[in-house]
């Protein structure tokens, strides 16, 4: 983990109310996800609700996001099993 100080100004905008995506992994179905959209809900809520209905399987939670006015997301917790990039070695796979 690195730490730094930062300066809050550097930024051009915020969203106060976020929408984020759960996707499930099902490693016996050959890595198939089911995905889920949370909304009026906060990090710590999502993380515990994803836990709750994991049922085994893995998880990767992501904040919904635009850049240049496409939609796009941002990776919170997890790893992709589909992912063609290994995971870093600071990821958790357990959220």
């Amino acid at each position: 983990m690195h730490v730094e100080p930062i300066d809050p100004r550097d930024t051009r905008w915020e969203r106060d109310e976020p929408a984020y995506r759960v996707y499930f992994w099902d490693e016996t179905r050959a890595w198939q996800s089911t995905e889920w959209r949370l909304t009026d809900i906060d990090v710590p809520r999502v993380l515990t609700w994803a836990r709750e209905h994991a049922e085994g399987r893995r998880i990767t939670i992501w904040v919904e996001a635009t850049d240049g006015g496409e939609p796009g997301l941002l990776r919170l917790a997890g790893w992709e099993p589909v992912s063609t990039n290994p995971a870093p070695a600071w990821v958790s796979l357990d959220p």
